[in-house]
């Protein structure tokens, strides 16, 4: 796809009278469609069509990364190419890329892998649901999956990459109720009894445990934890990185914790932080360790 021109007008019959450009092109099927963009900080004609250049550079830039359906590949071939696209451009993190990868192996590709894309319909589809709610996956795994492979499929048929919508009909299936579980007193006990038989202070285990245990940490963000996080004089534990885990794509890597409350200070709980005076006696580290690790 390749956007070919663009032009500049001026809306004079909006507020403040802004210009918008328009951008064209022909999708796969040869029809042309168009898009728009509002240039509010455009003050006359000849910036407006600098700026609208500017935008048709880019749009042309996007395109030549973006996947092509074309009408013979697979399923398979597709999905992955629009998965490394969404990784590339920083739509997605690369262990979502990871997770959703592993997803898409076990409950899309053995079904669905080798359909040409472009020919997957209603039927198609149906009939895999079908097979998943055979296969005994849960209301949630199924809801979750259906939305994936839909979400790309609508991104090439909002392109124009296809004639038709093969999700139009289908029904989305329903999302089960979220189960909160937890462990009862004595399955608590339990676990604090095997960490502290099973492991030494000095071990990166032992206080990885304790973090997850009585802080309630994720793994991303105990593995992301430096020493310079832990503040013994106030008692309080900060959170401010965490390490992403990406199979096949370079590696671990450190990121922003999950979302913005997923950055906070808490207060340490006594044993914890016992816990942790212990192994810093032990490692004598730097401030920018990592606390589970021994090195930088």
């Amino acid at each position: 796809m390749k956007y070919t021109t663009v032009n500049v007008q001026q809306l004079t019959n909006r507020k403040g009278k802004p210009w918008q450009a328009r951008a064209k092109y022909k999708d796969v099927y040869g029809k042309w469609k168009e898009v728009s963009k509002m240039l509010p900080e455009a003050k006359g004609k000849k910036e407006a069509m600098r700026i609208a250049k500017e935008w048709l550079d880019q749009l042309n830039a996007e395109a030549d990364l973006m996947p092509n359906a074309g009408k013979a590949k697979t399923v398979d071939e597709i999905y992955k190419e629009y998965l490394l696209h969404q990784v590339s451009t920083g739509e997605i993190e690369r262990s979502t890329y990871s997770n959703t990868l592993y997803s898409y192996s076990k409950y899309i590709k053995p079904y669905l892998g080798d359909y040409v894309f472009a020919t997957v319909d209603k039927t198609v589809l149906s009939g895999w649901l079908t097979k998943l709610y055979q296969a005994g996956y849960s209301q949630n795994t199924i809801h979750t999956t259906y939305a994936r492979l839909k979400k790309v499929y609508n991104y090439y048929y909002n392109n124009g990459e296809l004639l038709k919508d093969p999700f139009k009909g289908v029904k989305m299936p329903k999302k089960g109720e979220a189960k909160v579980t937890h462990l009862n007193n004595e399955q608590m006990d339990n676990v604090l009894s095997a960490v502290y038989l099973d492991f030494e202070p000095q071990d990166p285990m032992y206080v990885g445990i304790l973090l997850a245990f009585y802080a309630g940490l994720r793994r991303g963000e105990i593995c992301g934890l430096r020493w310079n996080d832990i503040d013994f004089y106030r008692h309080t534990i900060t959170i401010r990185s965490a390490v992403g885990v990406s199979n096949g794509i370079s590696g671990d890597y450190t990121k922003n914790p999950k979302n913005k409350s997923s950055n906070r200070t808490f207060p340490m709980l006594p044993q914890l932080e016992e816990a942790l005076k212990q192994r810093k006696v032990l490692l004598n580290p730097l401030d920018s360790w990592y606390v589970i690790g021994e090195q930088e």
